[in-house]
């Protein structure tokens, strides 16, 4: 960041984060004059924390997409944290508002629950988590089944 952060004793000021840049890292030094004309300094470094990964996409399959019955179905999605760093896909995990739990990872292969001569509307949330327990998710809709 860098900047002017005011004089005076105590001193209060504000670092910066972002929602893309949760985790910056900031060197602040004070500096006194005394007699002389000696320049005395101390330097501490603070870290910032908004707690957010950046952003989470589902890639595949589409939402509002459609499977058959006992259809395999490859889930794959992309997430960063601090807005340029792409998470590993064993960061990403994946329920579903009927299955429940339904693994870890990206790419991961599934099949959800679904039956013949009926459709069932399945909502599968993908759930990244960066290194620092911080988490984002979103939510897909997909469609298992057929009509007779």
């Amino acid at each position: 960041m860098g900047g002017f952060l005011g004089t005076g004793s105590p001193l209060q000021a504000s670092l910066s984060g972002s929602a893309c840049a949760p985790h910056i890292v900031h060197h602040v030094t004070a500096s006194a004059t005394v007699s002389a004309g000696h320049t005395l300094s101390a330097s501490v470094t603070v870290a910032t924390y908004t707690g957010v990964v950046c952003s989470i996409t589902i890639t595949s399959p589409a939402n509002n997409s459609g499977a058959s019955p006992g259809q395999v179905i490859t889930f794959t999605a992309a997430a960063y944290d601090d807005g340029v760093f792409q998470l590993p896909g064993s960061a990403i995990s994946w329920s579903d508002n009927i299955d429940g739990p339904l693994g870890t990872g990206s790419p991961l292969q599934h099949s959800l629950t679904g039956g013949a001569c009926t459709i069932t509307q399945h909502y599968v949330t993908a759930t990244a988590t960066d290194r620092f327990g911080d988490q984002q998710s979103t939510t897909i809709a997909v469609s298992v089944g057929y009509i007779c």
